[in-house]
């Protein structure tokens, strides 16, 4: 297995492959049993991606050896309440706005300027679709919105921001 980073104990940090050649004198080479490594408390990294949204949440990353490799483990605090309000609402209207943008590119703005400007009796089926769609878009963006707003605690805001 090819390894990214490589947990250092004694900095009790983790390093590339070349910061490992320069802190360390260990040339790195897959396939290089991880015993050989361990020796100089050298351990390579199992990587996760940091699982918590970084609008709402600042996180620290640490370290936990695990046999002859060492595990990531992401450590949330949560934003002040305030600023997580501000960065999911804007999480929300970006995600909103992206499906809104692929309605839009599937039938083009001059389509749905001519079927907004129909009365509901005068758009075909497929017209009353794109309108309903951005409709529904619409309001879920606003009571996503309302709901964000309303929250007392960051996590509330994480659940409605990742669902």
């Amino acid at each position: 297995m090819a390894y990214n980073y490589f947990y250092f104990q004694p900095l009790d940090s983790a390093l590339t492959a070349t910061q490992l050649k320069q802190k360390t004198g260990i040339t790195y080479f897959e396939g290089m049993p991880n015993e050989n490594l361990n020796r100089s408390k050298v351990y390579p990294v199992n990587e996760i991606a940091d699982p918590y949204d970084a609008g709402l949440y600042t996180t620290v990353l640490s370290y936990t050896i695990n046999g002859t490799e060492a595990d990531q483990t992401w450590t949330p605090t949560a934003k002040p309440l305030a600023d997580a309000k501000i960065n999911g609402s804007e999480a929300q209207k970006e995600k909103y706005e992206a499906e809104a943008v692929a309605i839009q590119d599937d039938y083009g703005n001059l389509t749905l300027i001519a079927a907004a400007a129909k009365t509901s009796a005068q758009r075909s089926s497929s017209e009353t679709s794109i309108i309903d769609s951005l409709k529904a878009i619409a309001t879920n963006l606003s009571n996503d919105l309302a709901s964000i707003e309303a929250a007392t605690d960051v996590d509330e805001s994480n659940a409605i921001v990742n669902p």
